[in-house]
């Protein structure tokens, strides 16, 4: 369902939006060059109820600034951890990502997932089905990765998160970006 209303007022989630690594100085003006040149090729995707935007971040933000118009598609999720999942799937599918960026990525969906698989819902008592790393192999499956390092990324993702709550986005967004130059090992280090 492609919507292009322009009245709809698109919102900023920070924990979705810090799973896309943000653009440096000159993918961002080589993008609204292109933006001002063809237009907006590629619609901005949102979560549909929160209006949230899930893919599209810059392009939004340009073409808002630029009034250049653009297609929105809404797509629905019953929950935040599921938006986020379809972000983190979204963002590994992408060329341009470090091996931190990975890890990171992999790591935050293992952990959106073993949250979401110990969320009651109803009145239902969440139960251990008895099989451990299920959740660790499914995403080593798909990612193309070991379960060990699915788990590894996980603790990697948890010691990021932890110093951007301390200390802040930017400082996530740095460490993501790898320039603080800082190894896996020094960052979960950091962190505790």
């Amino acid at each position: 369902k492609v919507v292009s209303h322009e009245n709809i007022p698109l919102k900023r989630d920070p924990d979705i939006q810090f799973m896309c690594p943000p653009l440096d100085s000159e993918a961002h003006a080589l993008l609204e060059k292109s933006l001002k040149e063809k237009g907006c090729l590629n619609p901005v995707i949102y979560w549909e109820g929160p209006n949230v935007i899930v893919d599209g971040h810059n392009r939004d933000e340009i073409c808002s600034r630029l009034k250049i118009p653009y297609e929105r598609i809404p797509m629905h999720f019953d929950t935040k951890e599921d938006a986020l999942n379809f972000v983190i799937d979204h963002q590994l599918g992408r060329r341009n990502l470090s091996d931190l960026q990975k890890s990171y990525l992999r790591g935050k969906r293992y952990l959106t997932e073993k949250k979401a698989a110990h969320r009651p819902s109803g009145s239902e008592v969440p139960q251990d089905d008895g099989v451990k790393g299920e959740t660790a192999k499914k995403i080593a499956e798909e990612t193309g990765v070991s379960p060990a390092t699915v788990e590894r990324d996980a603790v990697l993702a948890e010691a990021i998160d932890e110093l951007r709550e301390k200390i802040g986005d930017d400082f996530g967004k740095t460490l993501r970006n790898e320039k603080a130059k800082i190894p896996k090992k020094g960052i979960i280090e950091l962190a505790k």
